[in-house]
């Protein structure tokens, strides 16, 4: 009795382990590229019966489509579950370029360009346009404290403001000596004209004057020279009137550079007043030693 009921329980020891190599064998074992293989046939399979589908209304059997084998989801791999955790953390990329909607910021102080001129008086500054300027170096200038600073000490505005106050100083002189001319001759021409104007109408006649130009030639730039806002008149006019100021201006500026040298001086000059003068002066420094 003992060595049957041994056997029994060895017969269904047995039969349970063969239930489950049973079980184990229906799972079949899926190598991940041959799934990606056998997904490639089956798109294919499905675009070749799609072609072969008869087109709607036309008579003819309908062909059955052949059943796809279901594949077990339980033994779908998850390829990139080792590579996910193995990836690099990156930053987050900055925003680079382009414009944002709204208004652009502006690196300008919230100051006015009039507080600025008050701000750095006989600097040569002025508002035109809206804007800052610098007369002496013909230049827009930001509002920026630092910036105006930074061009105030450069050489270049420091020689062109010399420059532009001898400029001012002599004009003026010259406005202050035109309305006292004309306050004592009230009754000659040109007398109501603005110091302005005089003195406008003075440098073109001068600089014509220093290049050469003929008088008669100031009629062809008259709207030229009115641009500044000045009104000019005849080139006959304006010769016969500044032609002698423009002369004894000359003159005084001479005299200013000789005064107390040792020179000689030679003039010349057309029979016409005034129309052209040459001057030539010769002096000693003051360092020459008579031997």
């Amino acid at each position: 009795m003992r060595s049957r009921g041994g056997s029994d329980e060895e017969a269904r020891l047995l039969n349970a382990a063969e239930e489950q190599a049973a079980k184990r064998a229906k799972l079949p074992v899926v190598n991940p590229f041959d799934l990606m293989q056998e997904r490639r046939m089956s798109s294919h399979r499905t675009s070749a019966m799609s072609a072969a589908v008869p087109a709607a209304g036309t008579e003819g059997p309908a062909a059955e489509e052949p059943e796809e084998p279901e594949e077990p989801a339980e033994a779908m791999p998850i390829m990139a579950a080792i590579e996910r955790d193995r990836q690099t953390k990156l930053k987050n990329a900055t925003k680079t370029g382009g414009h944002t909607s709204g208004p652009r910021k502006s690196t300008e102080p919230q100051i006015s360009v009039g507080a600025r001129v008050c701000e750095y008086p006989g600097q040569g500054f002025a508002k035109i346009l809206g804007k800052l300027r610098c007369r002496c170096c013909k230049k827009d200038l930001p509002l920026i404290k630092s910036s105006i600073e930074a061009h105030i000490k450069t050489g270049k505005h420091i020689c062109n403001l010399k420059k532009q106050e001898a400029s001012d100083k002599s004009d003026k002189a010259f406005s202050e000596e035109l309305t006292g001319y004309y306050s004592k001759h009230v009754d000659e021409k040109g007398a109501s004209t603005s110091p302005a104007t005089h003195l406008a109408r003075f440098h073109a006649v001068r600089g014509a004057m220093f290049a050469g130009i003929p008088m008669a030639k100031l009629d062809s730039i008259r709207a030229l020279l009115e641009r500044n806002g000045e009104s000019m008149t005849h080139s006959s006019h304006m010769a016969a009137a500044y032609i002698p100021k423009v002369e004894a201006c000359e003159f005084s500026a001479m005299l200013d550079e000789i005064r107390g040298q040792r020179c000689s001086l030679t003039i010349d000059g057309t029979r016409r007043n005034g129309e052209a003068i040459a001057g030539v002066g010769r002096w000693c420094r003051s360092a020459w030693v008579h031997r």
